[in-house]
């Protein structure tokens, strides 16, 4: 079984980029990232499947043991940043993902060790951020809401075992985010092209990267 780790401050002041899958996730977004990165103090934590659109990313984040079963072969080819997960074994482990504790609920925890479950991936890899040492965040493939064109839940399509995201029960948790975020200082927006999330700004992504910005 994975020991649990504790997530060091690696970046104190940085941005960081938190890239969900859903459906308005593009390439072309993924691109305006990654070229701002290079150029800025800027991370990104890649959640889930959008490792394969960012291989660059600062961190992996991918909680479930059932998602390593499904990639954790190809995340050990051609992913090399950090890896943190919840699994406690198994494929997980052979990739080298590092473990957390979690506590359920909305909100933060200030444990390095654990991350607030939020009851799904996109409010934990904020709390990873936090960890990391955040200043700034902005979402981005965070819609919380199925492509309007075909009802699709995320950019690449379904899960191997064709599994639906309960949109509804997962958009309040962001309102738990906002005041602790803002106690800590951390300012948070959500750059993604649609959302169904109202309890955090929305800005243009063009206007976030490399660009000072503040509450």
């Amino acid at each position: 079984m994975l020991p649990i780790a504790s997530v060091p401050r690696l970046w104190p002041g940085a941005t960081f980029v938190c890239l969900g899958s859903g459906p308005s996730l593009s390439a072309s977004d993924v691109s305006l990232v990654g070229a701002a990165r290079r150029a800025c103090n800027l991370r990104v934590i890649a959640i889930n499947d959008t490792y394969a659109l960012a291989p660059w990313a600062d961190v992996l984040y991918a909680p479930d043991e059932k998602w390593w079963g499904w990639h954790g072969d190809h995340v050990s080819r051609v992913y090399h940043g950090l890896k943190y997960t919840l699994a406690t074994d198994g494929p997980a482990e052979a990739a080298g993902a590092l473990r957390l504790n979690f506590r359920s609920g909305g909100g933060l925890t200030d444990d390095p060790t654990t991350v607030m479950t939020g009851g799904h991936s996109g409010p934990q890899a904020i709390n990873l951020s936090v960890h990391l040492g955040a200043a700034r965040v902005v979402l981005l493939g965070y819609d919380l809401q199925a492509a309007p064109s075909n009802g699709s839940d995320h950019y690449f399509g379904a899960h191997p075992d064709c599994s639906r995201v309960p949109y509804e029960s997962q958009r309040d948790v962001y309102t738990s985010l906002v005041a602790p975020l803002h106690a800590q200082g951390i300012t948070i927006v959500n750059a993604t092209r649609a959302t169904a999330i109202t309890a955090i700004p929305r800005v243009r992504l063009e206007d976030v990267l490399c660009t000072p910005w503040y509450p």
